[in-house]
């Protein structure tokens, strides 16, 4: 019996030690208003624009159209999903810390890619992100991104080790506040915040060093007005919705 058990569990070692996948092709789906293109990340090309280092310059448009994950796998290894990852934050100073990432969902889309069974195509390619919603006219961001597949021998990723891919753009100076204001649930002006929806929100104001001088998590009405009387100077304001668990950060001029 003990034999038995030994033998079994060797099997089921090697079966395991045997099973592989990973990913050998990813994309980020862009739309400039003009152009939607295939931004590739850091492990195969596929022919297309870099999206590390990329620079869309000033716009009046940008949405996130979606992604691209095409996996491998063999000796019994299984992919079961597949995600993109993004956040944006205001580029310099950057913000501390920085906001969560949203997780973006791949769902799966083709087996027998380029040629092999055993590869598969897992993406979204009719997202509507729009990705300047609730940004600041003239004011230059980084929008960051890595991609991860879920298998059944763990999480394998396109991150560059760990320091992701990002790149930046400048919101138009036309694109005034109140282009925003409907799809944002507060309206940032110096020293106040409005709130356009009732919730929970998570509050914390940063100087230009970094440091945290003020966090405020509470419960705002629509319509209701947050004084937070500040000095004289520019502040990073990061706000948190609990219920949507949108991240924003803004950039605070007080005057």
């Amino acid at each position: 019996m003990k034999y038995s058990l030994l033998y079994f569990f060797i099997l089921v070692f090697c079966a395991s030690f045997g099973q592989e996948t990973g990913i050998y092709q990813t994309y980020a789906i862009i739309d400039d208003g003009s152009t939607t293109t295939y931004y590739h990340g850091g492990i195969n090309s596929g022919g297309t624009t870099p999206y590390s280092g990329h620079t869309f310059g000033t716009v009046t448009q940008l949405t996130l159209k979606g992604g691209e994950i095409k996996s491998w796998k063999n000796g019994g290894g299984d992919v079961t999903g597949a995600k993109l990852y993004y956040r944006i934050y205001v580029s310099s100073p950057e913000p501390s810390p920085l906001p969560n990432f949203t997780e973006l969902d791949l769902p799966w889309s083709e087996n027998g890619v380029d040629g092999n069974g055993d590869n598969q195509k897992w993406a979204k390619t009719d997202n509507t992100t729009d990705i300047l919603s609730g940004l600041d006219a003239s004011e230059s961001y980084t929008l960051e991104i890595y991609w991860k597949i879920t298998s059944n021998v763990g999480d394998k990723f396109d991150y560059d080790s760990g320091s992701n891919f990002k790149s930046s753009f400048t919101v138009d100076s036309s694109l005034s506040v109140g282009t925003f204001e409907n799809d944002n649930p507060v309206l940032v002006l110096p020293n106040k915040i409005y709130f356009q929806k009732s919730g929970a929100f998570e509050i914390a104001v940063f100087n230009m060093l970094g440091s945290q001088i003020k966090r405020i998590d509470s419960n705002f009405n629509k319509d209701q007005a947050l004084h937070l009387d500040l000095e004289r100077g520019i502040y990073l304001i990061n706000i948190k919705e609990s219920e949507s668990q949108h991240f924003k950060t803004y950039k605070m001029p007080v005057y």
